[in-house]
């Protein structure tokens, strides 16, 4: 994983998905075409798309804080000198 998976990833695990989230990420990258080892700031906004159809069926009300924190990664890696 990448440091944007890592991240994403640790959002994730911060939910009621706790130790299921690397599966959840995986599926969820794999079913979009993408590379969860290789995600880059371009895929956050798809990836956040297909989360808010899906999350909510896992972790019901607490999705959006996820997918929220999820959404702030660019600019955290900006200011981390990403």
């Amino acid at each position: 994983m990448n440091k944007i998976s890592r991240k994403i990833l640790k959002a994730l695990e911060q939910s009621p998905l706790g130790p299921l989230s690397v599966h959840f990420l995986a599926k969820q990258c794999e079913d979009s075409g993408l590379d969860v080892t290789t995600l880059s700031i371009e895929d956050i906004p798809h990836l956040i798309e297909r989360m808010r159809r899906i999350l909510p069926f896992f972790i019901g009300k607490n999705a959006e804080n996820v997918i929220q924190n999820i959404a702030l990664i660019p600019e955290i890696l900006e200011k981390e000198g990403a």
